[in-house]
C-alpha cells in the first residue's frame, strides 16, 4: 500500500513546479517511508492509509524544495563572492 508515494511525490511535484531530479525524489520517496514505518504504531485507520500517507510525502517534498531553494541562493551567493574576489585580483 505505499506504492502510492512515488504517485502522489510526483504529481505533487508537477503541481507546485519542482525542481527535483528524479534522485532527489527517490531520497524523499525513502525518508517518507522511513517516516511512515515509523509512525505506523500511531495510525489510528480513522482515514484511508494513502490519505494519511500524502499528509508525510507533502511535508517531506515542502522540505526538500525549501532545502533545494537554499543551495541554490547560496550558490549564488558564493558565485558573487568568487567574482568580487577576481575583480579585486584583476584591479589589484
Amino acid at each position: 500500500r505505499l506504492g502510492c508515494v512515488g504517485p502522489i511525490l510526483r504529481s505533487r511535484h508537477r503541481a507546485l513546479n519542482g525542481r527535483l531530479g528524479e534522485d532527489d525524489l527517490l531520497d524523499v520517496a525513502q525518508e517518507v517511508v522511513a517516516r511512515v514505518l515509523a509512525k505506523l504504531p500511531t495510525y489510528q485507520g480513522a482515514a484511508r492509509l494513502e490519505v494519511w500517507v500524502y499528509s508525510f510525502c507533502e511535508s517531506e517534498l515542502l522540505r526538500a524544495l525549501a532545502r533545494r531553494r537554499r543551495q541554490a541562493q547560496r550558490n549564488a551567493e558564493l558565485d558573487q563572492v568568487s567574482e568580487d574576489l577576481a575583480i579585486e585580483v584583476e584591479l589589484g
